[in-house]
């Protein structure tokens, strides 16, 4: 039986193989043959031999030397990825158009400077990318592909013209994109469904961004964007909207407007108040709110009982309202590093709580009707003040782990002992050194990612190109936050991190 799959290093040895195999009475290792990776090669052109692999599903060439494909491309009539990223492939050949089976086009970081008005035949065409290319214009012809669902121009520096022909785009991808201000054009894409402009330069969302009626998933973390228009309260359809470690500093009242928003990331950014309208969000799912300068919620958040997820991880929130107790529906509560001393007793309400994190917290006591919380699997007390465990967790049969390491919790109450599964993170021996690369803040102040550990980071790129720097840079603060750290501010600076 043949490969499936083969890899070849130069245009010799592909069209030796092509030839020695061409013309033999059903050739199985032709036939079988699936996949041609050509990436990184040498060949300048590709060979008119290639039409012989009429099975073929994928064809790689990135990163190739190619500049030239000939007409025999467009035999391959089952070929489904074609990957043309970052070649030096000049021109798309019109009979690019046959190949009607074609369902993914990787045109990322190429020379080309048009697409061929034939590239509208292809009928099964799902995915194209064209990020960063030199593509200037968009012909008309691209409004005939009704399967063309996703379009990724993510780290451009300029979009082409015409963007409006892609009429049956639902999803857009301009991630790390280097412009500061969106287009008004990709706001006449009105069948968007999803727009990601995570790492972007952006700054700010034109008013016309209201037009996206149809959109659902919006991106706008590690962004720039300050703050949200008001016509953010027409997206009606939106339900995920990502806003982490951006430079948010404010929410807008129109945010009570997305009645259908399920999930709210605000995380890492610098927010120090949640508007009352928050409440008006009845199908609000996800909140996360960690890492910002909030030191209160509103009363009206307490309403929103579809709530199954929230993170107030390290902000300045000292307690929690009565009214929490209304959440039934929460599954997951992260306090860490929070000025929480003590819980109400209306905690024990929650009875779908899964997870509860307050390690790092001032926390000096729990509820004694803990055992209320029927469902509870996680309970984290690290490095808190507790000094007991209330005897009634005994009854929690689900409970698996309670993290009870560098507390005052001196023994394991023999209610929990028979607890089948349930593991306990006890204290570490006192002659060893607690570990302190990860601890709360002691002084009570803003900062960004204010309870964060806080590093001083000098960059050495052996690069004098802006674009690449300024890449670097994104691309280390998203790793340093995706640990839970922030990169230091600059001596007598208030601004987050570029």
């Amino acid at each position: 039986m043949g490969k499936q799959h083969r890899k070849f290093n130069s245009e010799e040895s592909f069209v030796k193989f092509l030839k020695s195999r061409y013309g033999v009475q059903k050739d199985e290792e032709l036939e079988q043959l699936k996949s041609i990776d050509l990436a990184y090669t040498q060949m300048v052109t590709l060979p008119a031999e290639v039409g012989y692999l009429t099975n073929l599903e994928s064809l790689k060439l990135h990163s190739s030397r190619v500049v030239h494909l000939p007409p025999e491309i467009g035999q391959l009539n089952n070929l489904r990825y074609l990957d043309l990223c970052a070649s030096r492939v000049m021109k798309l050949p019109p009979e690019i158009g046959n190949l009607n089976k074609l369902q993914t086009l990787d045109l990322q970081s190429s020379v080309l400077t048009e697409l061929p008005p034939e590239i509208g035949k292809l009928s099964s065409l799902n995915l194209l990318k064209l990020g960063n290319s030199r593509v200037e214009t968009i012909p008309g012809e691209v409004n005939q592909l009704a399967n063309l669902k996703t379009l990724d121009l993510g780290y451009s520096t300029n979009l082409p013209q015409n963007l409006k022909h892609f009429v049956h785009v639902e999803a857009l991808k301009l991630n790390s994109a280097y412009f500061e201000d969106l287009p008004i054009e990709v706001c006449e894409l009105v069948n968007l469904k999803t727009l990601d402009l995570s790492q972007a330069n952006i700054t700010s969302l034109p008013p016309e961004i209201g037009q996206l009626t149809n959109l659902e998933v919006l991106d706008l973390s590690y962004t720039k964007i300050t703050t949200l228009p008001p016509e953010i309260g027409q997206l009606k359809h939106l339900h995920t909207l990502k806003l982490q470690c951006s430079r948010l500093i404010a929410i807008p009242p129109q945010i009570g407007h997305l009645t259908n928003l399920q999930t709210l990331d605000l995380g890492k950014t610098k927010v120090a108040k949640v508007p009352p309208e928050i409440g008006q969000l009845s199908q609000l799912q996800s909140l996360s709110l960690n890492s910002t300068l909030i030191e209160a919620l509103p009363r009206d958040i307490w309403g929103v009982t579809e709530l199954k997820f929230l993170n107030l991880n390290s902000t300045d929130i000292e307690r929690l309202p009565p009214e929490v107790g209304h959440l039934t529906k929460l599954e997951s509560l992260h306090m860490h590093a929070t000025w929480v001393e003590d819980l109400p007793d209306e905690i024990t309400n929650l009875i779908n709580l899964k997870h509860l994190e307050l390690s790092h917290s001032n926390l000096i006591i729990l509820p004694d009707e803990m055992g209320k919380l029927e469902n509870l699997k996680s309970l984290g007390l690290q490095k808190t003040k507790i000094d007991r465990l209330p005897l009634s967790l005994g009854n929690l049969e689900k409970l698996v782990v309670i993290d009870i390491s560098h507390t005052n919790i001196k023994g394991i109450p023999k209610e929990l002992e028979h607890l089948p599964g349930l593991k306990f993170w006890r204290p570490a021996p006192k002659n060893k050194k607690n570990n302190s690369s990860y601890r709360p803040r002691v002084t009570k102040k803003p900062n960004y990612a204010p309870k964060g550990v806080e590093l001083d980071v000098i960059v050495h790129l052996k690069t004098e190109n802006h674009q690449e720097i300024e890449q670097a840079k994104r691309t280390l603060v998203l790793f340093i936050g995706e640990l839970g750290f922030s990169i230091k501010r600059e001596k007598g600076s208030d601004s987050i991190p570029k």
